[in-house]
């Protein structure tokens, strides 16, 4: 089982440097709201396999596992649980 706090922590610090913002919320969109773009969230995909040495499988590239820092925390999870 993971840290979820800890694992929060880290999706944040990567999101911030790639949206270049000081915060994010838990629930913001971030297409949306934060600007969250497909180049963005393939650097956002690398920075996550690089940071939590996991592989995010082609099938998982969508849109709807990266809304929002609960959702990728999550999807995150479940992957490093594998």
């Amino acid at each position: 089982m993971n840290d979820t706090s800890s694992l929060r922590g880290r999706v944040i610090e990567l999101l911030t440097g790639e949206l270049d913002v000081d915060d994010v919320s838990d629930d913001t969109p971030l297409f949306d709201e934060m600007g969250l773009d497909s180049a963005g969230t393939m650097r956002l995909v690398t920075g996550i396999e690089d940071e939590f040495e996991i592989e995010v499988p082609d099938d998982d590239l969508k849109r709807e596992n990266f809304a929002t820092v609960a959702v990728i925390v999550a999807y995150v999870s479940r992957l490093l649980d594998r």
